[in-house]
């Protein structure tokens, strides 16, 4: 019988909230250390994690974004760290969205818990009692999420896309073959107030993305939060790349793919979203406006070494225009549910 998360854990360790912002030096330095470690095994192609970026990343979430960070201490070492976000908005209410940041030589069930149930008491005090958590396939953590009563929802494929072994011939004839009836429209930075009602619409269709047996919510978008999304990445110095298919004949648009440039983590640049609304599918438009984004990390960015992007392992059709496109798994992370708070 599972036995509830946060069960008879003697505590040893010693757990402290982080505000990344008035920390001081030496603390924030440690933590992004912590985080360099503990998710050094899933970087892609074993990039190092720049330690700017997880400062910047952390100090700088979307208005409508809800963080929440906490330590454990052993003694004066910081060994082991809990990351817990959620959105203000009107989807998922219930839920937050949990990353144990635990250097693989440090994982214990004691640490583990101890940070969970800090994590797991703040949230049900914003009636959000859902916690979705990600780990590594048959990780010392997946086994110990499934021991304390968790569901396992999803497994997700961290696929990379060395560009080094990239034809930029090959990409640019797939950024050429642009679908019969469509046009491209490329974006640098905030979308024009001219499309942003239309393109918030077209966001929607990431509802149709494969969540499994997870219990979220379809996301209710809305052009706030997207302009909230925008100044979040605006304020952490990173740039958006768009790129929207829009239907000549009648201004619909069908399809978006919208890279992330990180400025203080230049070798890795992020696939964040690839969407294609449901009336447009069938006609190549998802691989066409990848293609067409990837050529300009191909001739616009030399110091990338690769791009990044992460899949629901069931969502076979993204998956066949990754492939096409060169990119290969190199990780698979699962995402598992817990419900209710600590014992």
């Amino acid at each position: 019988m599972a036995r509830p998360y946060g069960a008879a854990v003697q505590r040893r360790v010693r757990i402290e909230r982080l505000d990344p912002v008035t920390a001081d030096e030496a603390t924030c330095a440690a933590y992004a250390g912590l985080l360099a470690s503990a998710r050094g095994a899933v970087t892609p192609i074993g990039l190092p994690v720049s330690k700017a970026y997880v400062l910047n990343r952390a100090r700088n979430y979307s208005g409508n974004m809800r963080n929440h960070l906490w330590v454990a201490y052993d003694g004066d070492a910081m060994v082991g760290a809990i990351e817990m976000s959620w959105a203000e908005a009107p989807d998922n209410r219930d839920r937050a969205w949990v990353h144990h940041d635990i250097p693989p030589a440090n994982v214990t069930p004691e640490l583990a818990e101890a940070l969970l149930g800090a994590a797991a008491a703040y949230a049900a005090g914003f009636g959000r009692t859902i916690l979705t958590l990600e780990v590594e396939v048959g990780s010392a953590l997946s086994a110990w999420l499934r021991d304390r009563g968790g569901r396992p929802g999803s497994v997700d494929q961290h696929n990379v896309l060395r560009l080094a072994s990239v034809s930029r011939a090959d990409v640019a004839a797939l950024a050429a073959a642009t679908p019969d009836g469509y046009e491209a429209i490329v974006v640098d930075g905030p979308i024009p107030d001219d499309l942003l009602v239309a393109y918030t619409e077209l966001t929607h269709s990431m509802n149709d993305a494969p969540r499994d047996d997870l219990t979220t919510e379809d996301a209710v978008f809305s052009p706030e939060r997207v302009r909230l999304w925008e100044d979040g990445v605006a304020r952490r110095g990173h740039l958006l790349w768009t790129v929207i298919a829009r239907e000549t004949a009648t201004g619909e648009l069908a399809g978006f793919n919208q890279l992330v440039i990180r400025t203080d983590w230049p070798e890795v640049v992020e696939n964040a979203d690839t969407g294609v609304s449901r009336a447009h599918r069938g006609h190549g438009i998802g691989l066409w406006i990848k293609a067409v984004n990837l050529l300009r990390v191909l001739d616009g960015l030399p110091d990338a070494v690769c791009v990044e992007t992460w899949n629901a392992a069931s969502n076979g059709h993204m998956l066949r225009v990754n492939r096409r496109l060169g990119f290969v798994p190199e990780h698979e992370l699962e995402s598992w549910e817990l419900v209710g708070v600590p014992a």
